[in-house]
């Protein structure tokens, strides 16, 4: 999250879903499996992510109406769907994760980033609680929490 903070990533970018559409998650575990973390990580390297850790950062923001055409739906779909999306398993191409909780979460690969407009959150949650707390704001991220 460093790198975010800092400024030295300045946009979102990668697979992401709408609040709105994960607000049953639960603990950790549960984000784990519902997200499909267990994914390989490039070149052999080590796990980002285990379903026993106690803690996760989440990035919280908006897109603004004129910004949706980012979010290109070539790069969310497989080819099966007439996308381009070639992103390994467990990515399931089809907009949705590839969930083994029989949670259905829709999804999209946001391949070319999305920059941050103010109000936008970082936050790290421990064993269920808001431990930290960064908004943007003028162009930088501030600890609010």
């Amino acid at each position: 999250m460093e790198k975010y903070i800092s400024g030295d990533y300045t946009s979102v970018q990668g697979c992401i879903s709408r609040a709105e559409d994960y607000s049953d998650v639960g603990d950790f575990r549960d984000i784990y499996y519902s997200f499909r973390l267990d994914y390989n990580p490039p070149k052999g390297g080590v796990h980002d992510y285990s379903p026993t850790q106690t803690s996760y950062w989440k990035i919280e923001f908006k897109i603004l109406y004129g910004e949706l055409e980012k979010i290109n739906l070539k790069n969310t779909y497989g080819d099966a769907f007439g996308g381009s999306n070639t992103l390994p398993d467990p990515c399931t191409q089809n907009a949705f994760t590839g969930s083994e909780n029989g949670k259905v979460i829709p999804e999209w690969n946001l391949e070319n980033g999305i920059e941050y407009n103010d109000n936008a959150l970082i936050t790290k949650i421990e064993n269920g609680k808001i431990v930290k707390q960064y908004e943007f704001y003028g162009k930088k991220w501030r600890k609010i929490r």
